[in-house]
């Protein structure tokens, strides 16, 4: 039996994703989380073989990644997101992720990336591995546009265009007001930005934003 456990902040995903996991009798639903400060301490009691979370939620994040596979190297991390994998998969992969996947993705599929995560292979798509390896071979060079943005950059970013406050962005991460305010200046100078209305247009324009996707509750047997 494959341990899993779900991390997410809309509970009608949770649900929905953990029933249609009971269909596969080698994979189990043996926790589930409402965001990643409850995730951390649910992985104090519990050992995990696979965990699947949510990207954009209270106490997620790149950073979250990073902590959780330095604290459990031998738990498989898959990303679930509503989020461009285009954008979003490398920077989970190199923060430990062994796969990132969209939550309109085929059941059948979330599963065979289970049982392979639990075997310690990586599942991406073909365009995300192009995308990795084009990433890997010029780690040295500086990128350009929101590539050449750090991690929290990224995702203090993303949250501004997705209509979050500064206060709802500091409390997501774990950071100050103050703190995120000096992400948001950085962001706007490296990328020749003057107002959180050219951010949420920037983004827009990138594909990088999940604002407009659809509901994540919405979920059928055949989709996840």
């Amino acid at each position: 039996m494959i341990r899993t456990i779900i991390c997410d902040d809309h509970s009608l995903f949770r649900e929905g994703l953990s029933s249609l996991l009971k269909n596969y009798n080698d994979i189990g639903v043996i926790a589930e989380a409402n965001n990643g400060f409850e995730l951390k301490t649910t992985l104090e009691k519990i050992e995990c073989d696979v965990l699947l979370t949510d990207f954009s939620m209270p106490g997620g994040g790149v950073e979250l990644i990073k902590e959780l596979h330095e604290r459990y190297p031998n738990m498989a991390i898959i990303v679930l997101s509503m989020h461009s994998e285009d954008h979003f998969a490398i920077r989970v992969f190199k923060a430990g992720a062994v796969g990132f996947m969209s939550k309109n993705c085929l059941s059948e599929n979330l599963a065979d990336a289970i049982r392979k995560a639990s075997q310690g292979q990586c599942f991406m798509n073909p365009k995300s591995t192009q995308l990795f390896e084009s990433a890997q071979s010029q780690k040295n060079k500086k990128g350009e546009g929101h590539e050449g943005l750090s991690d929290r950059e990224f995702e203090v970013m993303v949250g501004i265009a997705d209509g979050r406050s500064l206060t709802e962005i500091g409390e997501s991460l774990c950071l100050s007001v103050k703190t995120v305010s000096t992400y948001r200046s950085r962001v706007l100078s490296k990328l020749n930005l003057h107002s959180n209305a050219e951010i949420v247009h920037y983004v827009l324009s990138q594909g990088l934003s999940s604002k407009f996707a659809h509901d994540s509750g919405d979920i059928s047997k055949k989709d996840v």
